[in-house]
């Protein structure tokens, strides 16, 4: 531990209601067998005993060095993602939730690749869901580049880089790749892990696949508020356009797939919105190099699978008839890009 003394990590835990999941998040960072980190959690105002839970595990635990903030009003998961930036003390900052949980190794693995001084470190995690079966490895490929990795889950981020340059967690979604869209403007070197060394539990229940029609995260308002942050970026770009271009791409696809449990009127009526909105910002996008079979992909397997799939369909003209097939298949399939 690093009392007194800037940790390498700082490992932030946004808690809300999840009483639940704390002791399996909390016990799997006490088994890491790298020491040098900090723990800081803030709870939401939960509702439930979390407030209790975490404050059982740090006086059972008086070695480790942890932190609790509780905020006096709701924040919201990405306010409260705020608070504990401004907390953390750590060279390299993680970003988790509650329900999520490292493997044994996960620091030490990190903390490898931390030597050579890199901006952020990547590497890859497993969906895990709510039966503990794991749904799929989101494994890197051989040849990854960070405009592509657009989530947080077992990455770490050097802190000076948020503190140097301001950069806040704000209402654009998706939120993670927001962050690490700005993030990267800035960054330079990033080391790719190619092992698997986090657990992002996901729920794959019909209930909560199943969104609301007027939710943020899906569909044309996914997709509007994601091409506010990517398309000015993307456009200053020189010789790695392509690479952010393709995730700009692969949020079109999420925005149109992620309306899985809506009724197909809505499934079709989204997905010529987003196009109307993909036409308009890049009126190019299927020209982009990585759709091509024989290039090299910097996004893992089954995202380009999904991807070159669905722009396929579009230059074929047969994108609905995909999509009705799709809505079949994803009542009985879980789907994540």
């Amino acid at each position: 531990m690093s009392f007194g003394m800037a940790p390498l990590f700082s490992i932030t835990i946004t808690c809300y209601n999840y009483a639940r999941f704390m002791p399996r998040c909390l016990e799997a960072i006490k088994r890491q067998s790298f020491k040098d980190y900090e723990v800081i959690l803030c709870d939401d105002c939960s509702t439930d005993d979390t407030v209790a839970v975490v404050n059982k595990f740090i006086e059972d635990n008086p070695g480790m060095d942890i932190t609790l903030l509780v905020n006096e009003n709701n924040l919201g998961v990405l306010g409260t993602r705020n608070r504990l930036l401004d907390n953390s003390k750590g060279k390299y900052i993680m970003f988790c939730d509650s329900d999520d949980w490292m493997d044994d190794n996960c620091l030490e693995v990190l903390a490898r690749y931390a030597q050579d001084d890199p901006d952020r470190i990547i590497a890859q995690f497993r969906d895990v869901d709510q039966d503990g079966k794991v749904v799929q490895v989101q494994d890197l490929p051989a040849n990854p580049n960070k405009w592509i990795c657009g989530v947080h889950h077992g990455s770490v981020y050097k802190r000076q880089i948020f503190t140097d340059h301001n950069i806040k967690f704000e209402c654009k979604y998706p939120d993670d790749v927001y962050i690490n869209v700005l993030f990267h403007k800035y960054c330079g070197k990033v080391s790719f892990a190619h092992e698997t060394i986090f657990n992002w539990y996901v729920h794959t229940d019909s209930q909560s696949r199943t969104p609301k029609a007027d939710s943020p995260w899906i569909g044309h308002r996914l997709l509007e508020s994601a091409s506010s942050y990517i398309v000015p970026v993307m456009n200053d770009l020189g010789d790695e356009r392509d690479y952010l271009e393709l995730m700009y791409i692969k949020i079109y696809c999420l925005s149109i797939y992620s309306v899985q449990g809506l009724p197909l009127k809505i499934l079709l009526s989204e997905y010529d919105q987003c196009r109307k909105i993909m036409r308009q910002n890049d009126p190019d996008y299927l020209t982009n190099r990585f759709l091509k079979r024989s290039s090299e992909s910097p996004m893992r397997k089954y995202a380009t699978k999904i991807v070159r799939m669905t722009a396929l369909f579009e230059k074929m003209h047969l994108i609905k008839p995909a999509l009705i097939g799709y809505f079949l298949v994803s009542k009985v399939h879980y789907f994540d890009l």
